[in-house]
């Protein structure tokens, strides 16, 4: 029968070419919590999750003290151990390890403050987060950067949200972005300037009310200033234009001939068509 046995031990060096390969001090197998025991100890990682502990954190280890090809029963030595180690954790905050006193890392409190059984995810020492949250009805994904930065923390997050929409904020909360089903709202400086996109409307919103508005497609794009007391359609211009052109050259048409003065065009112009493009200004297919 193959014998395993667990100990407490602490990282002293990581392997840059073997990943995930780290040395350890451990005063179970040793009696000195000084001494770093002479080979890598390999990973033993979850399914599809890679992770590297930092040094000086605390890792469990698992040794194989004997196995059925021993001639010797339990004849291992410091030199021959067959040794992995796995991810220390904490379920709660005062978990102190009895031989060394030592305190490892607790589970990140973002994983237990609600829907607890459901959450499940990815912290690192740092405290980014990666979430996972399966509660029926109500399931989301988080993804949370954090940085110290002059004595303060800056947390910026992403959340796919149980409705399917995506929300950003940035440096928690003064930028955000909103990604709902065909509309797109930003927000800058804790709301004071807001953009929001929607089909065939584009708003714009500057600290104090100032703004503009851009609706409709093509040629009937129409732009509204401010509270709506300037409001222009892009493309009036255009249509004028081709009113004057109409009546001077096709409706009024006339020039001096042999038989008096001619009359209006026999193929008149075009109608009027909102699409209308040109070579100095164009629009986009509706």
């Amino acid at each position: 029968m193959t014998v395993y046995e667990k100990y407490d031990a602490t990282v002293t060096k990581i392997d840059e070419k073997q990943p995930a390969f780290i040395k350890v001090k451990c005063a179970g197998l040793l009696a000195d919590e000084d001494t770093e025991l002479p080979m890598w100890v390999r990973p033993v990682l979850d399914w599809s999750w890679f992770y590297v502990p930092d040094i000086g954190e605390q890792v469990e280890v698992e040794v194989v003290t004997g196995s059925p090809q021993d001639e010797i029963e339990d004849q291992m030595s410091i030199d021959n151990l067959d040794i992995s180690w796995r991810g220390k954790r904490s379920y709660t905050d005062d978990e102190v390890d009895a031989k060394s006193g030592a305190k490892p890392r607790p589970v990140h409190p973002d994983f237990t403050s609600e829907n607890y059984g459901k959450r499940r995810g990815f912290a690192t020492p740092i405290g980014h987060i990666f979430l996972f949250d399966d509660t029926e009805g109500k399931t989301k994904i988080y993804l949370t950067w954090v940085k110290e930065r002059d004595n303060t923390t800056d947390i910026s997050t992403i959340l796919l949200d149980s409705d399917g929409t995506i929300k950003h904020s940035i440096f928690g909360g003064k930028h955000t972005t909103h990604l709902r089903d065909n509309e797109w709202e930003v927000k800058l400086d804790e709301g004071k300037h807001t953009i929001l996109l929607k089909e065939n409307e584009i708003s714009i919103t500057l600290d104090e009310g100032v703004g503009a508005t851009i609706t409709g497609k093509d040629a009937d794009a129409t732009t509204v200033l401010g509270d709506g007391g300037v409001k222009a359609a892009i493309a009036d211009h255009l249509k004028t234009l081709w009113d004057n052109n109409k009546s001077i050259h096709s409706d009024a048409h006339k020039h001096p001939t042999a038989f008096g003065p001619s009359g209006p065009a026999d193929v008149p112009a075009e109608a009027w068509d909102s699409a209308i493009e040109s070579s100095k200004l164009t629009f986009p297919d509706g």
